[in-house]
Parts: C-alpha cells; structure tokens; sequence
C-alpha cells in the first residue's frame, strides 16, 4: 500500500492490528521502519532499529503470552529472518506484520530487509515464519533504471502484502 503521509495509513493499520489480535485467532503488531532510515547502508544496524522498534511495539499492544523470545544470534544479513522466523515458532498464534514506511529505509538497508522477508516467507504455511506481511509506502515504487534498481524492484514485489480481500477476511470474527 502507498499513499501520501496524513492519509490514515498508520491509524488503519494499528487498528487492524489490535483488532486481529483482540479476535483471538492472530497476534498482529504494526511497528515504524523510520527508525533504520539513518542508517544508511550499514543493514545490520538498521535490522537493530527494527527490531528493538518491533520489541517496543510488542511490550506496549500484545499481551505477555504473544511476546517474542529473546532475539537469537544470527549474522547481520539475517538478523531480521532469524528473529522473526524464532517469534513465529513460539507464537501460540499465527504472526500478521505491519512494517509502516518500509520505503524510509535506504540503499542496502531497504534490499537486506525486503530479501529476508523474501527468504522467509515461503515458511510462512508451517509455522515457521509470520503468517502475512504487509508494508506500507510513503511514495509509489519508481521506474526502475540500473539493474541494481531492478533487483530491488523484484524484492519489493516478492513479499505477498496483505490485500484488502484477505484483509477483511482476517478481520472477521471466527465462527463459533
């Protein structure tokens, strides 16, 4: 999804968020990737910023029993991956995502996090990985020019976001 800032991107996707998990049946967190745009192209700092914002969001909107365990210790181009892959496996529920302004991130910071996205999803079925991913964008994806940009272009189509369809069909209250 993009839209222009002030639009109600962010106040959307919290509620969905704290509506799917006060359904009962998924843990949904939205958290900002604006805190890895200084950065720059040092990825593995970005992959911290992200992940001590995913812990802050996580203390203050799931309850105790959906919180993730400690992050493991994995390499800088998989910091990401192997956090989220270790939260899913520990989650009594199915893990929905909201990475809010996931375009805020630059260079090498923006391909390591949409390719570990990308590596990670397809273990999404087994438990092994968040079950749905979604990100927002505060500016439309750009033409692309260089095969640098191309291969970018290809990571941020990979990752599945959510759609307005499965949106609401996770919204809705399970049958009883």
């Amino acid at each position: 999804m993009h839209a222009p800032r002030q639009t109600g991107k962010t106040t959307a996707l919290r509620a969905l968020a704290r509506d799917l998990t006060a359904q009962g049946r998924y843990a949904g967190l939205h958290f900002s990737c604006e805190v890895g745009e200084s950065a720059g192209d040092d990825y593995g700092a970005a992959g911290r910023d992200i992940l001590a914002q995913i812990r802050f969001n996580v203390d203050d909107h799931l309850p105790a029993e959906l919180h993730p365990p400690a992050w493991p210790v994995e390499s800088e181009g998989s910091l990401l991956q192997g956090a989220l892959r270790a939260w899913a496996q520990a989650c009594p529920r199915p893990l929905v995502l909201f990475f809010d302004e996931i375009d805020a991130l630059r260079g090498l910071s923006l391909v390591n996090v949409l390719r570990q996205l990308r590596a990670g999803f397809p273990e999404r079925a087994s438990g092994d990985f968040p079950l749905a991913l979604h990100h927002t964008r505060r500016h439309p994806p750009r033409p692309t020019r260089s095969r640098r940009d191309q291969d970018l272009a290809s990571v941020q189509a990979e990752p599945a976001p959510i759609g307005s369809q499965a949106a609401r069909r996770l919204s809705r209250p399970s049958p009883a």
